[in-house]
């Protein structure tokens, strides 16, 4: 089955419900997210409400630097840990470096060579240490509580393809008593003239948007523009959170995150918004929490995330030839000392397949076509004893280490 085109799709929930009425056994999903929400994700498949297991058919974080490799393998230890997880495939796989049109790529090439990014060196990490079942485990990493996302910044409402007039907007500070930042009337907006109303926000972190708009014109389906934007919490032209009213084609209604430029969506809802009618939207930005009314319709009330890392994520597994795999991932900018400890004795030298030291924007390419890659080497775990049941390990920053013991 399929669960559309992105997590948190009005699709999803839906499609999976009708998965365990029919018995399917697998639900693809797609998304391309920022690596930072991709980081901050990576339970999200930890409390799998439904008997329908998810296969991820396709998924990257936007970029080929070291950076997102890094997100992804923090995500991929949560998938290992997800019993509703059955499956994942990053994507896409190949691409012509002479004929691009879409990035990141896990391999690259042109007419004479290839080579993988650090995205492929991580999935091949993941890949060649499975394992066959997957252990149980317990931490003590902390997880929270998280700061609210922030509404400081710029704020505009900004239309792109099709003339709109706003006949009312009102903007109220719920902070401080519903007190009236701003109030406009009658405005137009038109693509090749006034294309956004800059938005008075107080430096509030609790505000609503009551918004009357007419579209003038319905946005062509082939097209991928957008009517209308309204943009906040924007710290640069990179960085902000936009709701967008009949964007994908002008069939979707979207909650997004910008980070650095690359967008992370937090909800898209099918609408079909009629020309020369009037609606209504009222937007509520309620210390870190958005929601959204339109036409009297609850649409949606989301939680947004800021990039704030554990110390560590990880996970184990097992081979049916008594070997014993952990993964841990160090996204942070400092070392992360971990301590493991074993239910049974393992043989005290032990294998280390990592990726480290490289800078977050590294990337390769043709002419350093593994600059950010893995390497092996062997440790002991005690020099004064064959086998041990704990181990002192430090997880370097920005690092991926892949630990192989065998059971005694």
């Amino acid at each position: 089955g399929s669960a559309g085109v992105c997590p948190y799709s009005d699709l999803y929930d839906p499609a999976f419900e009708q998965g365990d009425r029919l018995n399917t056994p697998l639900m693809d999903v797609h998304f391309y997210h920022a690596p930072e929400w991709t980081v901050m994700n990576a339970y999200r498949y930890e409390n799998h409400p439904y008997h329908t297991k998810v296969f991820l058919g396709e998924y990257a974080t936007l970029d080929d630097t070291w950076f997102n490799a890094l997100a992804e393998a923090a995500f991929m230890t949560g998938l290992e840990r997800a019993a509703g997880v059955a499956l994942a495939c990053y994507a896409p796989l190949f691409n012509n470096v002479k004929y691009t049109d879409w990035k990141p790529d896990m391999i690259n090439y042109d007419g004479r060579t290839s080579y993988g990014t650090p995205s492929y060196y991580v999935q091949r990490l993941f890949s060649r240490n499975q394992g066959t079942s997957l252990l149980g485990t317990s931490d003590d990493v902390a997880r929270g509580p998280r700061s609210q996302w922030s509404a400081r910044g710029n704020a505009s409402l900004n239309i792109i393809n099709a003339p709109f007039t706003v006949s009312q907007l009102t903007i109220t500070d719920l902070d401080h008593d519903g007190a009236v930042l701003q109030r406009e009337s009658n405005v137009e907006l038109t693509p090749d003239g006034v294309i956004k109303l800059p938005l008075n926000l107080g430096g509030t972190e609790h505000f609503r948007i009551d918004l009357d708009f007419t579209a003038h014109e319905k946005l062509d389906p082939e097209s991928s523009g957008t009517d209308v934007t309204i943009r906040f919490a924007e710290t640069g032209s990179d960085d902000y959170v936009a709701l967008a009213i009949n964007s994908w084609w002008g069939r979707m209604l979207t909650l997004r995150t910008y980070q650095h430029g690359k967008e992370s969506y937090y909800s898209a809802t099918h609408v079909n918004y009629a020309a020369e009618t009037t609606h209504r939207a009222l937007l509520e930005f309620d210390h870190g929490t958005v929601s959204l009314v339109m036409d009297g319709n609850p649409i949606f009330s989301e939680t947004l995330l800021p990039y704030e890392p554990d110390d560590l994520y990880y996970s184990a597994v097992r081979d049916e030839d008594d070997t014993v795999t952990v993964k841990l991932v160090n996204v942070t900018d400092t070392p992360s000392d971990v301590r493991l400890t074993f239910d049974h004795e393992v043989k005290a030298t032990y294998s280390i397949e990592h990726m480290d030291g490289f800078a977050l924007d590294a990337r390769n390419d043709l002419d350093h076509p593994a600059l950010v890659s893995s390497s092996e080497r062997t440790e002991h775990a005690r020099i004064d004893a064959a086998s041990t049941s704990a181990l002192d390990y430090r997880v370097p920053a920005h690092a991926v280490h892949v630990l192989k013991f065998r059971l005694v």
